[in-house]
């Protein structure tokens, strides 16, 4: 996980929420964490639905000249307009105001040019 202003006991913490299982090392000056698990040598995280009412941070790294903007899909569909302009840097904290089914996906926008987004199916 990469994100700006947070500290690595941060990401531990909230990795250790979403149920990570292995050991936690730091790469890259201690900005980056990196999940490996000295048994199978993989990367092991729990799919976790978000559940409405609780906050969970949305994690991304991009290149965009700008803000962004974040929404909730399902298919083609527009669920929620969770942010429709933020700092682009790298981290948002959302609280869902409904029930997150799976299959929904988040999807991130250059504010600038709606053509350049990345997205994250849940």
């Amino acid at each position: 996980m990469t994100v700006n202003r947070a500290t690595l006991d941060e990401a531990a913490d909230l990795l250790r929420k979403l149920e990570v299982k292995g050991d936690i090392i730091t790469v890259d000056g201690g900005r980056s964490t990196y999940l490996f698990n000295s048994q199978n040598r993989n990367i092991i995280v729990k799919k976790v639905l978000p559940k409405k009412d609780q906050p969970y941070l949305i994690l991304w790294r991009d290149n965009f000249d700008g803000d962004a903007s974040i929404k909730l899909y399902d298919g083609n569909k527009l669920i929620q307009n969770i942010s429709s302009r933020t700092a682009s840097d790298g981290v948002y904290e959302w609280t869902p105001g409904i029930s997150v089914k799976e299959g929904y996906f988040v999807r991130i926008y250059s504010w600038k040019d709606r053509n350049i987004f990345g997205q994250l199916q849940l």
